[in-house]
């Protein structure tokens, strides 16, 4: 049985009949790839546009603000004099005049050596590396229980200056 009797094996390519069809056939395809072509070009300079589009003028990035308030801050660091020493307070934040600082709510102060400050508001002072302590100051230091309007602790070398009136008891010394 010859192989072009069988359903199947009839297919075969519909060509041109004529020089004038496959012509137009051949121009037809060479439209098309024009077309397609320039719809290509298209397509990849539209991805060029939009991005010029929605980049032009906006500058620098968007800056994410920095957080300004902190609740439960903890801040340690070595002095000279004092040791280790920690800085914590209820709440803390940037300071509207001036952003390097840092205003405190009920701020506490512990050195290693064991003094001891407290105070309901302080601020943290970048530029001189120091705590500003305001209101009911309590200085606990060596059996010295002090009282005092405002004080600073300079955090690089561990001293404490009361600013104004110092009120308060010293325990006795004991003997050697």
């Amino acid at each position: 049985m010859p192989a072009t009797s069988h359903p199947h094996n009839s297919w075969e390519p519909q060509r041109a009949t004529s020089l004038e069809a496959a012509q137009r056939r051949a121009r037809l395809v060479a439209v098309l790839r024009r077309a397609f072509l320039a719809g290509a070009g298209a397509a990849f300079a539209s991805v060029f546009v939009f991005v010029a589009l929605n980049t032009a003028g906006e500058g620098d990035p968007p800056r994410i603000a920095a957080p300004t308030q902190m609740l439960n801050p903890r801040f340690i660091g070595h002095s000279e004099t004092e040791g280790a020493f920690e800085v914590t307070a209820r709440a803390a934040e940037r300071n509207a005049e001036n952003p390097q600082n840092v205003d405190l709510i009920a701020p506490f102060y512990r050195a290693a050596s064991g003094a001891e400050m407290s105070a309901p508001r302080g601020r943290f002072v970048a530029a001189d590396n120091s705590v500003v302590f305001e209101g009911d100051v309590l200085i606990a230091r060596a059996g010295a229980n002090l009282r005092a309007r405002s004080a600073v602790v300079d955090l690089e070398r561990g001293t404490v200056s009361a600013r104004g009136r110092v009120s308060g008891a010293f325990a006795p010394r004991q003997p050697r």
